[in-house]
């Protein structure tokens, strides 16, 4: 709750929704060492600013290729200047390229430009022990649509149901 947009874990119930505002290719690598540990089926919903080169696009879908295990392509609402559906198209060159080169029958894709909808319907089909990573323009959008499903707060300090961290606070207030 206090930093939103950065690594937010949300429990659903039967599964775990986790929103941060990553939208380049550095964000991308520095969450997949969270996302590749998860043990159930990962599932993003992916997209970048309208304003970054076709390449960086490209290399969004290869990233996002490599650590889920289904992707739904959505486009930013503010396409800064791009026309709907290019930024998607380049995003899906690079899940594609990926593909060709490391076949994997379990990596599925498809593209819904739409933001709200592309949330919706992931979170929707999210299955038992799935994580459902959502890469938001709006960050507050994405909270809001969490937040009213009700998520499980996982502990007394949880707040708006966000999942508690793995570690443990034990500690005395000169230890921390």
């Amino acid at each position: 709750s206090q930093t939103p947009g950065r690594m937010n874990l949300f429990n659903m119930g039967k599964s775990h929704a986790l929103i941060d505002y990553a939208h380049n290719p550095a964000s991308y690598e520095a969450l997949a060492g969270f996302v590749r540990n998860w043990q159930g089926v990962r599932i993003g919903v992916v997209g970048g600013p309208g304003d970054r080169r076709d390449e960086d696009f490209v290399t969004l879908g290869k990233l996002a290729a490599e650590m889920f295990d289904q992707i739904v392509i959505k486009e930013d609402d503010d396409t800064r200047g791009r026309e709907r559906g290019n930024a998607a198209d380049l995003i899906r060159e690079g899940i594609e390229q990926v593909l060709s080169r490391v076949p994997d029958p379990r990596v599925s894709y498809e593209t819904i430009l739409n933001e709200t909808e592309a949330i919706e319907t992931t979170l929707d089909r999210a299955p038992e022990g799935g994580l459902v990573v959502i890469l938001p323009e709006s960050v507050t959008r994405a909270i809001s649509l969490i937040e009213a499903r009700n998520p499980i707060s996982d502990s007394p300090t949880g707040q708006n149901g966000t999942a508690s961290a793995p570690y443990s606070t034990n500690l005395k207030p000169s230890q921390v």
